[in-house]
């Protein structure tokens, strides 16, 4: 009877253990200097640091605005506090923007559910756009910047932007950050 049950304890921690999946993406190895990642909010885009000494519990809401959730991303994903930028899901919906965003893309209660490439669209190609978003919302990946242009009447005002298209979480989305660049403004 104890050997039914220790083997019994044995398949639920294999089925446990199966079910971890250690993010390499987020954890350095040994001699890899690459930056930490950073948490922001995805509402007001503001950074929240690791507190010094010992680690509290990692808190979900923004404390700040109290509006957003505590996201990571690369280091080199987030150009800066207030950032202008979206959250997208894998199917390139839109889960949630920046207070900065919405001077850029229109409103939030707007803009959660529309489709990227009903908001933009890039020179490069509107399938290189949707290609790395999705995959930046599926898996790791280094970020990747794009040329891109509004859809709306706006186009022509705000002119074209750099994208930086990044994988965030959790949960895994893809943060996309818009930066202006004065090409093609009127």
């Amino acid at each position: 009877m104890v050997h039914g049950r220790f083997c019994g304890f044995r398949v639920v921690i294999a089925r446990v253990t199966a079910l971890i999946r250690i993010d390499r993406a987020w954890t350095a190895a040994p001699g890899d200097e690459r930056p930490r990642p950073i948490r922001f909010c995805s509402r007001c885009g503001h950074p929240s640091e690791e507190p010094p000494g010992r680690p509290q519990p990692r808190r979900r809401v923004c404390e700040r605005c109290g509006m957003g959730m505590i996201l990571t991303c690369p280091r080199d994903a987030l150009p800066g506090a207030a950032a202008a930028f979206l959250i997208l899901t894998f199917e390139l919906e839109v889960s949630a923007v920046s207070e900065a965003g919405e001077k850029i893309f229109g409103s939030e209660h707007g803009l959660i559910g529309a489709q990227l490439l009903d908001l933009m669209t890039s020179p490069m190609g509107d399938d290189q756009l949707a290609r790395h978003t999705s995959i930046a919302a599926q898996r790791p990946c280094d970020p990747v910047v794009l040329p891109v242009r509004l859809t709306s009447e706006r186009a022509g005002e705000v002119g074209t932007m750099a994208a930086r298209i990044a994988t965030c979480g959790p949960p895994r989305a893809a943060l996309l950050t818009v930066e202006p660049s004065n090409f093609g403004r009127r």
